[in-house]
């Protein structure tokens, strides 16, 4: 930063993601909001609504329609699916920086939020699928779980929703002249 010719220090300038943000973007009360890091870590609000979907997604088969559906209903899937599609085409390996939030009300489902991704591009040979549904974990050294996830994966309905989702973004959002 230079004011009046003079130098002032190098300023890295973010937005911060948490409560505010979404006060700001989402329109949600900001002491009213559930806001969850790697699968564990509180950033606003609680974790319990989160660790209560996670310990459900553990102790149940995804694969039986019942069971993906009482899920999905906590969750903004289509939300979840842009997401990752965003990491895997982007090949940020760093992946596990994952952030979700939820209103805290009835209707309130989990949603992501992309943030730092400034490891993109640099591993386009990375196997981004792999990092993304390792039943050992996500990010670098695996250190975040990818429970939900790969508890998706396993239903045939989420799978091909992922999958027409993800085409749809290759040949749009993701078109060459749009990236």
């Amino acid at each position: 930063l230079y004011i009046n010719g003079e130098y002032w220090g190098l300023y890295y300038l973010r937005e911060s993601k948490g409560k505010y943000f979404l006060a700001e973007n989402r329109g949600v009360d900001p002491e009213r909001v559930d806001i969850v890091e790697q699968e564990r870590y509180v950033v606003a609000g609680e974790t319990d609504r989160y660790d209560e979907l996670l310990a459900y997604v553990r102790a149940h088969d995804l694969a039986e329609p019942e069971h993906y559906e009482h899920v999905a209903g906590q969750i903004d899937v289509d939300n979840l699916i842009d997401y990752q599609a965003f990491e895997i085409f982007f090949a940020n390996v760093d992946n596990g920086n994952i952030r979700c939030w939820r209103e805290r009300s009835p209707a309130g489902v989990w949603r992501w939020i992309l943030f730092d991704v400034d490891t993109s591009f640099f591993y386009p040979q990375e196997d981004m699928f792999q990092r993304v549904f390792d039943p050992a974990g996500t990010g670098y050294g695996h250190n975040v779980p990818s429970t939900l996830m790969c508890g998706l994966i396993r239903n045939e309905e989420f799978k091909q929703r992922f999958l027409q989702r993800f085409v749809h973004h290759l040949a749009h959002t993701f078109a060459s002249e749009n990236v």
